[in-house]
């Protein structure tokens, strides 16, 4: 608490909004640090009436600490340059990254940060690439990440996250650490991303069982900023094991506190035209299909939603567009099948006739 006090004593409010704005935004880093994360949250609430970039991004950064997506969206838009936009400034740079990712586009999030060698950079990169699948860059990008903040426990679980999934002799100590970790924090992240680590190696139940952890007793002391990724995969295994009503719910968890997160949408979207109501299912899944990042999956739900009804013949040709690309992403001759006779009900009837003489 020393930190703390420091920062009280040593900046008066007296001295004027921009200097206690500032002041708040140093307690905001120091409670962070302390894992106070109640302090934390009430001294970001008072770090306002800045609109430097530079101030304004660790408010946003700071915002998603604490996994309140809308909130740092919020700060980021509020960012204006005097003149020219500084070409990749690289604080702004990481929070760009830091948001594509909590959008669920990870290789976008690489991208936006290609080329850029600074430090506050290398954490979000490193978690892109492990989002992106590529394990092993990701591995070495931590690594790095791990030298220059040794004692950054976001970075520790995102590098051990890694290690796990690359596998070879690391993996039990990996998997060892991933539990310290989980248990030494005040806030619930580090359950999340063991758990995103044991999915990816396909140990289903044990990752179940962590994502479950994660989002118990989730609060404002006890924070989980990912909470909304463990509902998404525990929404996803309900899905799997034909649980909708389950599924449903956690999707709405996820998305009451990150609705830009493209795979809970895609999700919700296919969920809902299992329970029946395709309009809802366009609403969730027409953003997804938008983004390019929509699987095979994605893609025939959205086919199947657009011809729900009366469709118009505007709707079956965005459908069938749908079955092209469901079929270039690996779908399924009987699902495309299933779902082609659906958009287009009069070309499959005489099919049926034929096999019927034969």
């Amino acid at each position: 608490m020393e930190a703390v006090d420091d920062i009280n004593v040593g900046l008066s409010d007296d001295a004027g909004p921009k200097v206690a704005a500032w002041k708040a935004l140093a307690l905001v880093s120091t409670h962070r640090q302390l894992e106070d994360y109640e302090e934390m949250g009430k001294a970001l609430a008072s770090a306002t009436g800045i609109d430097a970039p530079r101030f304004l991004a660790r408010v946003a950064l700071a915002q998603l600490d604490l996994g309140r997506v809308e909130a740092a969206l919020k700060a980021r838009r509020r960012i204006r340059w005097a003149g020219a936009e500084p070409d990749r400034y690289p604080l702004v740079a990481a929070l760009d990254a830091e948001l594509l990712l909590a959008s669920g586009l990870a290789d976008a999030a690489v991208a936006n940060v290609d080329g850029i060698d600074a430090p506050v950079v290398r954490k979000v990169r490193g978690r892109a690439l492990f989002d992106a699948g590529k394990y092993e860059d990701a591995l070495a990008e931590l690594d790095k990440a791990a030298t220059l903040a040794p004692g950054d426990p976001e970075v520790a679980m995102w590098r051990e996250a890694a290690r796990y999934v690359v596998g070879g002799r690391a993996r039990r100590d990996a998997d060892q650490a991933l539990t310290k970790l989980g248990l030494q924090a005040k806030a619930k992240d580090a359950k999340t991303v063991h758990g995103l680590a044991l999915r990816i190696a396909g140990r289903a139940d044990a990752a179940r069982r962590r994502f479950e952890q994660s989002l118990e007793d989730v609060s404002d002391e006890y924070p989980n900023a990912l909470a909304y990724r463990a509902h998404v995969e525990l929404a996803r295994m309900a899905l799997d094991g034909g649980a909708l009503e389950a599924a449903e719910k956690h999707l709405k968890a996820a998305l009451d506190q990150n609705p830009t997160y493209l795979p809970a949408r895609a999700l919700m979207g296919r969920t809902l035209l299992a329970l029946g109501d395709p309009n809802a299912a366009l609403e969730q899944l027409v953003d997804v299909i938008g983004a390019n990042v929509a699987t095979a999956a994605d893609e025939l739900a959205f086919a199947e939603a657009l011809v729900a009804g009366s469709p118009s013949d505007e709707d079956r040709g965005q459908a069938r567009q749908a079955l092209e690309r469901a079929a270039k992403k690996g779908a399924s001759a009987e699902e495309i099948a299933r779902v082609a006779a659906l958009v287009d009900p009069d070309a499959a009837a005489p099919d049926k006739r034929r096999r019927r003489r034969r």
